[in-house]
């Protein structure tokens, strides 16, 4: 919910009444997050890491190749996501795109990073899981990088389903990929 409604949210109030509105808006929600988790309920026990040897072992698992790739793989997505929530609002917005369209556009990327993930057992099944987690990576670069050359609403919105598509898809196919290895 917060992935869909919080950009489109954002952009709204900031161009209502401001970025200090939308601080408060937002500082008002993480206040309500806190108290809520204030009041959650321990964990169970035994569920608690005991530590030992993680450092070692995190270290020879990341010797292996198919974890390498997904290391990857993973950091570029996390440079698009990083890309999509810096430059890219203010690249729209340089370019004269209202902030509220802006905000529309980062809860469709949301939505979309929502969407693909029921088709992808499917798709891993078909083609594997390291070619879906390839394509993932590329489309949601591909996305990304087109973006600042599209000047049409609907070719921005095209673009932002591809992103989001393409850094939504990663999550679940490197948990399988790192299972698997």
């Amino acid at each position: 919910l917060g992935i869909a409604v919080g950009p489109t949210l954002g952009g709204l109030v900031y161009d209502a009444a401001g970025f200090a509105a939308l601080a408060l808006v937002y500082a008002g929600l993480s206040a309500a997050m806190l108290v809520a988790l204030a009041c959650a309920p321990p964990p169970p026990e035994g569920s608690r890491s005991r530590g030992g040897r993680l450092g070692r072992d995190a270290w020879h698992t990341a010797r292996a190749p198919a974890v390498r790739t997904v290391l990857l793989s993973s950091f570029v997505v996390m440079y698009v996501i990083s890309v999509k929530s810096t430059f890219y609002p203010l690249v729209l917005e340089d370019r004269g795109v209202p902030v509220p369209l802006i905000g529309v556009l980062l809860s469709v990327m949301g939505v979309a990073s929502l969407a693909v993930r029921p088709l992808l057992p499917a798709a891993t099944r078909r083609l594997g899981a390291g070619p879906v987690m390839v394509a993932g990576t590329v489309v949601g670069v591909v996305g990304i990088s087109l973006t600042p050359w599209l000047v049409h609403p609907v070719l921005l919105v095209a673009a932002a389903v591809v992103t989001g598509a393409g850094y939504g898809s990663n999550p679940p196919v490197v948990m399988q990929l790192l299972t698997e290895h």
